[in-house]
């Protein structure tokens, strides 16, 4: 018994993981701050959602060239 509990638990936090990331990457939610109360503007550099205040902050930097993940190529 205590086996399938265990793995119940594991299936639901499984699905609690999947819809949180969900979220996380969605226009619902900044990918910066996580506040949902505010339209969203899509950074396509990072592909992510970003409320306004942190779009603005996220034109103005400048990554360092060596953060190759920034990269454009």
């Amino acid at each position: 018994m205590d086996s399938e509990i265990t793995k119940q638990l594991r299936d639901i936090n499984r699905q609690v993981n999947e819809l949180s990331r969900s979220l996380q990457v969605s226009i619902c939610e900044c990918a910066a701050c996580a506040r949902s109360d505010t339209d969203m503007i899509f950074h396509p550099r990072w592909k992510a959602w970003y409320c306004p205040d942190y779009y603005d902050a996220s034109i103005k930097y400048k990554p360092p060239p060596h953060e190759s993940e920034f990269d454009d190529n």
